[in-house]
């Protein structure tokens, strides 16, 4: 299998910033060294899916973690933590929980908000960007309606997963039940 590209990662944002390291870390989660691939793994838990918030960054990393979730299992653990956030992308990854004709509406407001957080941070002055409600909200908005349109790629993805009897299935199921509420709930909010 060819690996996804995840290079245009690096221009999206994650939690604490510039999403620079994130092609990085999701590169190491398939990687021989089990040290990055812990490394990775916090990162995805810290940066790109803080306390269950998206970033712009989560939803592509999110695809790029649906394509190589089969390659994962050489490592249990990983693989089982990687299933654990798409769980929760699917459960609490929509936040704000507002209707999707909100969070369009304030993304129309604001479509430039990704590019005045990238010129603030490279002049140094990113805080002023989160001083203002109405550009975070709609960096926000933005991530959480990556996170919803990927929704039904996460469900596609766990169903195509073999079942086995063993805690990997009790994962996908989760994670699938969680991801199918999501993508229910979306139906209905226009």
């Amino acid at each position: 299998m060819t690996e996804p590209s995840c290079a245009d990662l690096a221009d999206r944002f994650d939690a604490y910033g510039p999403a620079t390291a994130t092609p990085g870390h999701l590169r190491a989660l398939t990687g021989a060294d089990l040290e990055a691939r812990g490394r990775a793994v916090r990162h995805l838990w810290s940066a790109v899916l803080h306390q269950g918030t998206p970033a712009t960054v989560t939803p592509g990393a999110v695809r790029y973690l649906l394509a190589v979730l089969p390659d994962l299992w050489v490592d249990r653990a990983t693989a089982l933590e990687v299933l654990a956030l798409l769980e929760l992308v699917a459960r609490e990854g929509t936040v704000p929980h507002e209707p999707r004709s909100a969070l369009e509406a304030s993304v129309a407001a604001h479509p430039d908000a990704e590019d005045v957080l990238r010129a603030l941070t490279a002049a140094g002055r990113e805080d002023d960007f989160y001083d203002s409600p109405e550009l975070t909200g709609a960096l926000l908005a933005r991530a959480a309606l990556g996170c919803r349109d990927v929704q039904a790629d996460v469900v596609m993805a766990l169903d195509a997963l073999p079942a086995v009897a063993d805690e990997r299935e009790e994962a996908v199921r989760r994670a699938r039940a969680a991801a199918a509420r999501v993508v229910g709930a979306s139906r209905g909010d226009g």
